[in-house]
């Protein structure tokens, strides 16, 4: 087991020590992930909702806490990462409503047959976020993957970490079921095979540079 430290970016002390990931944690994983999506994709657009405004009650319960965490790890202003966590709460609440909105269309040949299609969720997707905006940019990728049916892997920047962990531990304690969403911790250059090329993989939404 690799362990890190998390040094504050205000007075260089120790904020927290982190596990990275291994290789066989990450197909873990995704084997998680890929067993609770039928779950996960039939629950009803409402439940999902339900989950999702929980959540957003509990970043804005918690936003000071959240508001330190970023502060001490990436060096944001604590008033600037307040913002931040309130904004990515009021993301939350606008993707509870996108179960809703997933819609197909249907359309009449010239030999009379309909056509139509089905929106469906992708599956087991990966999600990859910079340290720079460690809580609104990962909340966007997030709430989009799972309000429509997917089950994520989400992989922060290591170097905002804790944030990441904590975007778990708010949804898992608003409903999220175990498995739905998995936070991954870890060295790309150690779990990048694993990362991308699981079979169970159906997409990535990823933002950082090369």
């Amino acid at each position: 087991m690799t362990m890190v430290d998390v040094v504050s970016r205000q007075d260089r002390s120790v904020v927290s020590q982190l596990s990275l990931a291994s290789p066989e944690e990450v197909r873990e994983a995704y084997r998680r992930a890929d067993e609770t999506l039928p779950a996960w994709k039939a629950l009803p657009p409402a439940d999902r909702a339900a989950i999702f405004l929980r959540g957003a009650a509990l970043f804005r319960e918690r936003a000071k806490s959240i508001a330190e965490i970023i502060s001490a790890e990436m060096g944001k202003p604590i008033g600037e990462a307040t913002t931040e966590v309130e904004k990515g709460a009021g993301i939350l609440e606008y993707f509870a409503q996108a179960g809703y909105r997933t819609t197909g269309a249907t359309f009449v040949t010239d030999t009379g047959e309909d056509v139509f299609t089905v929106a469906e969720p992708l599956g087991v997707v990966l999600l990859i976020t910079p340290w720079n905006f460690p809580f609104t940019l990962p909340i966007r990728k997030i709430a989009a993957a799972l309000s429509t049916g997917n089950t994520v892997l989400f992989k922060p920047a290591t170097n905002s970490a804790l944030c990441g962990i904590e975007i778990g531990r708010a949804l898992t304690d608003a409903g999220v079921p175990d498995g739905v969403f998995n936070v991954v911790i870890g060295e790309s250059r150690v779990i990048q095979d694993a990362l991308f090329t699981d079979p169970r993989l159906a997409g990535v939404s990823l933002t950082g540079s090369y």
